[in-house]
């Protein structure tokens, strides 16, 4: 619908949803590895891969999720819709 009537975000969302299908399935066989690791023997975890333990690999998502917070408000100050009073 969004589409039909020319919307901007709904082209930008139609383009990241087939950018996103392209892209896993020219990686999935770099990934396969990964995909079945459970099923099949050893568990390949993140933590695992670095090296470091489950909780400095959860320490860092934390951070990453409040700064992502912290930059969308940033951004939505930034960019957002002026309010008139």
């Amino acid at each position: 619908m969004g589409l039909s009537t020319l919307k901007t975000d709904a082209l930008f969302y139609i383009i990241g949803v087939l950018l996103g299908v392209f892209v896993f399935g020219e990686t999935i066989p770099l990934l396969n590895d990964f995909f079945i690791s459970g099923f099949w023997g050893e568990r390949i975890t993140i933590y695992g891969i670095l090296g470091i333990s489950a909780g400095v690999v959860g320490f860092f998502v934390l951070l990453m999720a409040l700064g992502g917070f912290w930059g969308a408000e940033w951004a939505e100050k930034r960019f957002g819709e002026k309010e008139e009073v």
